[in-house]
């Protein structure tokens, strides 16, 4: 198929019956497409959001809690089969928060990524590339912090 289209959306109530636990919410939703620009380039989008509400009890002064979590990717793949060589580029970008009034969360990181594959031979394959993520925290500007990295792969297949 050249273009593929997916989206996902599950809703589930968790009630403990005992009292040991809090009750739950949780919602999530998730879209992915990829499709075939032409014969050489080939592109892909997704998204996930997950929320959770921890149901605390009122009689016991609780309040509720939320958390959210939400990943945003694309890729790109660009190919040169003269050469057996492609290119590939991705990105992610992941929130993360959470209102709970002990342990409160509000971060998010992004990461990108750029590699070279190179097709030997029909079972072999070598792959470089680089990257970097760089990772930021709303509520402790001291917890931020960005990496770079290279990479190589050898693969091969028997």
């Amino acid at each position: 198929a050249a273009h593929t289209l997916n989206l996902g959306y599950q809703m589930t109530g968790f009630k403990d019956n005992t009292g040991l636990s809090n009750d739950l919410d949780t919602t999530l939703v998730s879209f992915n497409g990829s499709f075939r620009l032409n014969s050489r380039l080939m592109t892909s989008v997704g998204l996930v959001n997950s929320a959770t509400v921890d149901k605390a009890d009122p009689v016991l002064g609780g309040t509720d809690i939320t958390t959210e979590n939400s990943t945003l990717t694309g890729n790109f793949s660009y190919s040169i089969p003269r050469k057996a060589m492609a290119y590939q580029f991705w990105t992610t970008l992941s929130t993360s928060k959470n209102d709970s009034s002990l342990s409160a969360v509000d971060s998010s990181s992004l990461s990108l990524n750029l590699e070279t594959v190179w097709l030997k031979s029909q079972s072999s394959r070598f792959t470089f590339g680089v990257g970097m993520i760089s990772r930021t925290d709303n509520l402790n500007s001291a917890a931020d912090s960005t990496q770079y990295n290279c990479l190589t792969r050898y693969n091969y297949s028997f």
